[in-house]
């Protein structure tokens, strides 16, 4: 996981990093985080992916 991820640009990076957590919800944040990189990541890239407020995305995946 981690070695495809670095093989992505930053814009693709942060979606793969979402789509992970969105996929694996409740807990998938500090999980995701800590395999790829930082929770700010993992959000932004959820936001991005899902089109759900920061809100709703953090009720989902923390």
């Amino acid at each position: 996981m981690r070695s495809f991820f670095n093989t992505l640009n930053e814009k693709d990076r942060r979606r793969y990093a979402g789509i992970g957590a969105l996929k694996l919800g409740h807990g998938a944040m500090i999980y995701i985080a800590g395999v790829l990189g930082s929770r700010k990541i993992v959000k932004k890239g959820a936001r991005e992916v899902s089109g759900l407020s920061s809100l709703e995305v953090q009720e989902r995946i923390q």
